[in-house]
């Protein structure tokens, strides 16, 4: 069994806070996880299971058709990875991927229209 990371706490609260409809909440685990990247950065330092964490938070993002959010998240840690491990660092390929089909799925996306009764 896979163990769990500390971030895994904050991944779980923003999806549980999400789905009660709790956007604020979910708003502020995840600004603790971005704002823990960013440190990261500051000390050149990467923990892949706080990548790892933020993926998941992209992907859920995906799994709720927010793609603009979970592409912004992605670009977030592309960023950092950019600056802690250099841009020719193979480790970003998967971040760019999912940037890519991210930006592909947003654009392909039906657009939703509410009808006032």
């Amino acid at each position: 069994m896979k163990r769990r990371s500390p971030w895994d706490t904050y991944v779980d609260a923003v999806t549980n806070a999400s789905w009660r409809g709790d956007n604020s909440h979910a708003g502020k685990y995840v600004k603790v996880l971005l704002s823990a990247l960013s440190e990261s950065a500051q000390h050149n330092t990467l923990d892949t299971r706080l990548v790892d964490a933020l993926y998941r938070i992209s992907d859920f993002y995906t799994f709720e058709r927010e793609y603009a959010r979970a592409e912004s998240v992605c670009k977030l840690i592309l960023d950092v990875q950019t600056e802690v491990l250099g841009a020719n660092d193979p480790h970003i390929v998967d971040t760019v991927a999912r940037i890519a089909r991210l930006s592909h799925m947003r654009k392909q996306a039906p657009v939703r229209f509410h009808i006032a009764v």
